[in-house]
């Protein structure tokens, strides 16, 4: 049976002090009456504790004398002298000491042979082994090689009103915990020790399923290092265990260890053992293990709770002083103490950044990502004023390239946490910093952020300030925003001058984009005359010959504003500097045909006729003729232009270009002028243009050519045109046999027939 030494120890040494108390407490005048009081008070002692009295009554002990022996048997009772010389007594043939009471060194071997005395320190101190009752001898348990002070199922006492479940809740606490236990090869011997308590203690609660749970999974190999452990635990909701692992793991300094088991300390509602744990990886100086404890929680409500765990350890770092000392784990930190609300901590960690001497030691990463982690924390609006004066004391501080990675994204949280002032202030910091150069990948963000929050006031201030620093040519995205921005909430005379103060310091590039905006909205504001010096300073700035596109756009703004004098004043200077010649060539050589025609068109919308035949003529003086011929086609497709076009080829320029093109035998080119000439309605030219031998020329080379397609729709165009004597002309003196034997030879027989019948019914 088990045995319950608490109730034992009692029961004997209740039995013991009655004994030794002899004729004070139980005078004992006689032997038999001493025998008569001695088994009243075993009897009222076996009353008093019945668990006792059995536990004794069932063990073997070492004298042949029973109760009903001395009691009912009558068997006589003579003394003789020990061995030692003291006087013994003799009952039944066996001997005890008149002093056992006084000091008993008699030890009664258990059930399991195990010699207990009766305060059980003999035998488990000195492994003293008694004979048995039937002659064996009894030893210590071999499970505990003789030191019982590690053995982890030790009795202590604790299961004395525990039932038959105790003992298997033992029995597994010796498997996990024993000196070769299952936790031994996970944690190490000395961890294993450190949790036998707490093990015991739930064997004493009855959690055998769970033990039993822990020890399957122990066997079967699924759980092999601490951190498994910690998962295991935490899921078999052995709190206690895990609390006591945790604070294990610190003590045997393996807090390392620990910090990968945060997850489940705080599942288990065990906050108190990560502030513990925070706060001896500080005191240690543990950075890294500290950057891992409050960053390896990835589920908000968890880095919640981790959060308000670091709140008092933070507390006390703010008040040491020491938060340069921790300052790699800082964003971390301020993003879980976001997390749970404790904007008090994170408030002292960014103002204990404002000292001068703690900024100077931390380094720029760690401070563009503390302010990361304030954007991104939730809790922004209850930090933004201490945000901002970060950003500030950077800037001071000659750092604001170390923060500025940040400030975009800080600025939207801002703005979308209703902090539009504090975003206003980071944007003067920034205007005023003179150190844009450091940002400027960053100013494009910086600008968007601020033009989407309505702050257009600092998004123009940051603009003059990019301009004024030098930045403008480093960061055109950020410049067209702003510029597109004032030019649609109709501030144009600050974009403008914007445009100017970029245009004078030489980056007409920048302005490329938006002066097209910029002059329409000019021209619809009737603002003609700061559209007429935005252009004249374009041109005199030479900034066509690297925007040559910005020429149409002046044109088509000047006109529309009705500045027609300006168009003629500006065209006559580009033409005597030759800069407008210069200007269509360079779109011509880009391949920007139709931005070359664009501009034409734009000159002789604005009625300057001359001046446009006089850049075709020099650009056809310097043997540009396909170029020539495509803008005269493009001029023609205009429809828009009218007689303005037949105003243009009167001078002669037609007949030069199609000269050109028949006697360089680009013959389809000039079929195509031509038909542009017949399909814009220009008859009359066409006719002038083709009499005399110019016509057969071109339709002779069509047909050596075997361009029968050609052929035919010159000839259908110039019937179409009502040009049949021309036609007809142009098939006599055996032009028509010629027409006719080519067609049929190329299988045109239905051209053919469509010519013929044209030129019967003209």
């Amino acid at each position: 049976m088990r045995r319950h030494p608490v109730l034992r120890y009692t029961f004997v040494s209740l039995l013991t002090a009655a004994l030794v108390a002899g004729g004070t407490a139980f005078p004992l005048p006689s032997p038999d009456a001493e025998k008569d009081r001695l088994a009243a008070i075993i009897r009222a002692l076996v009353a008093a504790y019945p668990a006792a009295a059995q536990e004794v009554s069932e063990e073997p002990t070492t004298t042949s004398t029973t109760e009903s022996e001395s009691t009912t048997t009558g068997t006589s009772t003579e003394s003789a002298p020990a061995d030692d010389g003291s006087e013994s007594t003799t009952t039944g043939g066996t001997e005890s000491s008149s002093d056992a009471p006084e000091e008993s060194d008699t030890t009664q071997p258990s059930e399991g042979g195990e010699g207990t005395d009766a305060t059980e320190n003999a035998t488990e101190a000195d492994e003293t082994e008694e004979p048995s009752e039937d002659g064996g001898q009894s030893s210590a348990d071999p499970s505990e090689d003789g030191d019982t002070s590690d053995d982890p199922t030790e009795d202590d006492g604790n299961d004395a009103t525990q039932s038959g479940d105790a003992k298997v809740d033992r029995d597994l606490v010796r498997e996990l915990v024993g000196r070769d236990g299952l936790l031994a090869d996970v944690v190490g011997k000395d961890m294993a020790t450190a949790l036998r308590e707490a093990l015991r203690e739930l064997g004493g609660a009855g959690s055998t399923e769970q033990l039993e749970s822990l020890t399957d999974q122990l066997r079967e190999g699924e759980i092999s290092d601490v951190a498994g452990l910690a998962t295991a635990l935490n899921d078999l909701q052995l709190g206690s265990v895990l609390q006591a692992l945790s604070t294990s793991l610190v003590d045997t300094g393996r807090a390392g260890q620990a910090v990968g088991m945060v997850t489940q300390l705080v599942e288990s509602g065990l906050g108190g053992e990560v502030t513990e744990l925070a706060q001896h990886l500080v005191d240690e100086g543990s950075v890294k293990q500290l950057t891992d404890l409050v960053t390896g929680v990835a589920e908000d409500d968890r880095r919640a709770a981790v959060g308000l765990a670091l709140a008092p350890v933070v507390d006390d770092v703010l008040s040491n002083g020491s938060v340069a000392q921790i300052a790699p784990a800082l964003p971390g930190i301020v993003e879980t103490l976001g997390a749970a609300g404790a904007t008090e901590q994170v408030n002292g960690v960014l103002d204990a950044l404002l000292d001068g001497d703690v900024l100077e030691q931390v380094g720029g990463g760690v401070l563009a990502e503390v302010l990361n982690a304030v954007g991104g924390s939730g809790a922004v609006e209850h930090v933004a004023p201490a945000a901002t004066q970060l950003v500030a004391a950077a800037s001071q501080a000659g750092r604001l390239g170390d923060v500025g990675p940040a400030v975009p994204a800080l600025l939207e949280s801002l703005v979308e946490a209703g902090a539009v002032e504090e975003a206003a202030d980071i944007a003067e910091t920034l205007s005023g910093s003179g150190q844009l150069p450091d940002i400027r990948k960053e100013l494009p963000a910086v600008v968007h952020a601020l033009i989407e929050a309505g702050l257009l006031d600092h998004a123009a201030g940051l603009l003059d300030a990019i301009v004024a620093d030098g930045v403008a040519g480093q960061t055109s995205d950020t410049v067209s925003a702003v510029l597109g921005a004032l030019i649609d909430a109709g501030r144009l005379e600050h974009a403008s001058g914007v445009v100017h103060d970029l245009v004078g310091g030489g980056l007409t590039d920048q302005v490329e984009e938006v002066l097209p905006d910029l002059l329409g909205a000019l021209g619809e504001a009737g603002l003609g005359s700061e559209i007429s010096a935005l252009v004249h300073q374009l041109v005199a700035s030479g900034a066509l010959a690297e925007t040559p596109g910005l020429l149409k756009d002046m044109i088509a703004a000047l006109l529309d504003a009705g500045l027609t004098d300006d168009v003629t004043d500006v065209v006559e200077d580009l033409l005597d500097t030759g800069e407008l010649l210069d200007t269509v060539e360079q779109l011509l050589g880009d391949g920007l045909l139709d931005d070359a025609t664009g501009l034409l068109t734009e000159l002789l919308d604005g009625g300057l006729v001359e001046e446009v035949n006089a850049v075709l003529t020099q650009l056809l003086d310097g043997g540009l003729l396909t170029e020539v011929t495509h803008l005269l086609n493009g001029l023609l497709q205009d429809g828009s232009l009218g007689d303005v076009v037949g105003q243009l080829l009167e001078g002669g320029l037609l007949d030069s270009v199609l000269s050109q093109l028949l006697d360089g035998g680009l013959l389809e080119e000039a079929n195509a002028l031509v038909a542009g000439l017949l399909d814009a309605g220009l008859v009359d030219l066409v006719e002038g243009l083709l009499g005399g031998s110019g016509v057969n020329d071109l339709l002779a080379g069509l047909l050596d050519g075997g361009l029968l397609d050609e052929v035919t729709n010159l000839l259908g165009g110039l019937l179409d045109g009502g040009l049949t004597d021309l036609v007809a002309g142009l098939l006599s003196d055996g032009g028509l046999a010629d027409l006719v034997n080519g067609l049929l030879d190329g299988g045109l027989l239905e051209e053919l027939t469509g010519l013929l019948g044209g030129l019967l019914e003209g």
